[in-house]
């Protein structure tokens, strides 16, 4: 038997915001989409305050979390440790937040399988620059394993 994405985890965007950025090094750093496979992410943008609170709590990631790439080069995946814990992205992730946290690490394996990645590759869209969307996400069937697993 299979479920869905959907029904263990809420995946979202986290919206096309104008981010303001700051040239001064005492600001909070700001990371791209392609560093979240990076063992020690480093980044030379700073993201200014600003920008409204809500949008800067927003854009950081916390443990637990499952991030995505999904534009250009999509479905990289990770786990969000604490390597990544409390960093600030750019909004072009989805962003896996899972109901309940023993599901966390297996929807990331899941994902990050040959099959999973094959099933996320069937709703990309564009002609130049691929996308995914957390509705696409969100309907991805996945095997229904007991809790033991």
């Amino acid at each position: 038997p299979c479920t869905t994405i959907e029904k263990l985890a809420n995946n979202y965007l986290c919206g096309r915001s104008k981010i303001i950025l700051s040239d001064n090094s005492y600001d909070k750093l700001i990371y791209q989409a392609a560093h979240i496979t990076d063992i020690n992410p480093k980044s030379n943008n700073h993201i200014s305050p600003k920008n409204t609170k809500g949008l800067i709590d927003f854009l950081t990631v916390h443990k637990g979390q499952v991030l995505m790439t999904r534009s250009g080069t999509i479905g990289k995946i990770v786990y969000v440790s604490k390597t990544l814990d409390n960093k600030i992205f750019t909004p072009d992730l989805l962003r896996i937040e899972v109901y309940n946290e023993i599901d966390a690490g297996y929807i990331y394996a899941y994902l990050k399988s040959k099959i999973g990645q094959m099933l996320i590759s069937l709703n990309f869209y564009g002609a130049v620059v691929q996308h995914l969307e957390p509705e696409h996400l969100a309907g991805v069937p996945i095997p229904d394993a007991p809790t033991e697993l």
